[in-house]
């Protein structure tokens, strides 16, 4: 039986409550397999129904492992992203190794990059080599519960900003820079889960998706949440300031950031229920949004340099890049809504 050249065959009664239908005997010995053998099914978002042999199963299943070499990585930087990459890809152990010694540059990096990711321990520590364990189990977390907690941070930050322009100020900043390292610690841990789920239907039963091809939209939301929060996590920075401008303008941006949260939350809806229509009005409403802002920069930079006009500005330019973020969500909505039908 060749990949091209499907073969038909009977389902049989087995019994009085199961049905069954043999294998190509060409297929059962290429796969090493016999009589007794065990075999992994699986049905994806279609009703196919997927065979693997129970032995590549348990390879998918098994933990892997890279070595980095600090050498090959002098860039300032680029043994944090390196490490993270290695998260994302889904390896288990990640092993650096630094022969005849370790800058406090690198060892910085190591940890820095140990401390950006959910689940991640340096397990040991040589001269020679530090190892980093990943012992998090991406059954524990939904890609939608970790949306979820994306979109919340957001909503969050996108309130404290609001409350900042009316009131001239912004609560504790740390509690704003932490929201924003949480944000990019679930970004990095949904990447683990969708690029692994690419490669096993059955993980992508596990983090809640129906389908492989589902990876791929998630992806997008969870980058243009990440986006979304970055943009917000700008304009927090500016708020106070911004504030300070003329009152008018002031409450203008302020019922901007508003409405932003509300098509936020109306966009999310419409990728939760797959819902076309729903996605339709938030096209709609970011494009008047979008005019809205546009309308009110141009108005801005009229104005007479005074305290916080230049913030003023910025932070509504900076809503504009927000707003490009959310349309992600309802284009995936009808993206899944098409498949669906």
């Amino acid at each position: 039986m060749s990949e091209n050249s499907p073969e038909y065959r009977k389902i049989q009664v087995l019994g009085r409550s199961s049905f069954a239908v043999t294998l190509p005997k060409s297929w059962v010995r290429e796969m090493n397999l016999d009589s007794g053998s065990l075999v992994v099914l699986s049905i994806d978002r279609k009703g196919m129904v997927n065979i693997m042999p129970e032995n590549l199963h348990a390879e998918e299943e098994k933990p892997s492992e890279k070595v980095l070499e600090v050498k090959t990585l002098p860039t300032p930087g680029a043994l944090v992203e390196a490490i993270r990459s290695c998260y994302k890809i889904g390896y288990e152990t990640i092993r650096v190794r630094h022969p005849g010694g370790l800058s406090s540059k690198s060892l910085g990096e190591i940890h820095q990059a140990a401390e950006s990711l959910y689940g991640t321990l340096i397990v040991n520590e040589t001269p020679n080599e530090t190892t980093l364990q990943i012992s998090i189990d991406i059954r524990t977390f939904t890609v939608k519960s970790l949306i979820t907690r994306m979109g919340s941070f957001f909503i969050n930050l996108s309130e404290e900003v609001e409350r900042a322009l009316l009131e001239g100020q912004m609560e504790d900043y740390r509690n704003i820079e932490y929201r924003a390292r949480e944000v990019d610690k679930i970004y990095s841990l949904l990447v683990r889960q969708l690029v692994q789920g690419v490669r096993s239907q059955q993980i992508v039963s596990r983090v809640g998706l129906q389908d492989v091809i589902q990876c791929l939209g998630s992806r997008m939301v969870a980058k243009a949440l990440r986006d979304l929060t970055r943009s917000m996590y700008k304009i927090s920075a500016i708020a106070e300031q911004a504030s300070k401008a003329d009152g008018d303008e002031v409450k203008q941006v302020a019922g901007l950031v508003s409405d932003l949260k509300t098509i936020y939350m109306k966009a999310y809806d419409s990728l939760v229920r797959e819902d076309i229509k729903g996605a339709a009005e938030v096209f709609r409403e970011q494009e008047a949004f979008s005019e809205e802002v546009s309308k009110l920069e141009k108005s801005l930079s009229r104005l007479v340099e005074g305290p916080g006009t230049s913030a003023l500005i910025s932070l509504t330019r900076e809503l504009e890049n927000a707003a490009n973020a959310v349309v992600i969500l309802p284009e995936v909505a009808v993206n899944r809504y098409v498949e669906r039908e």
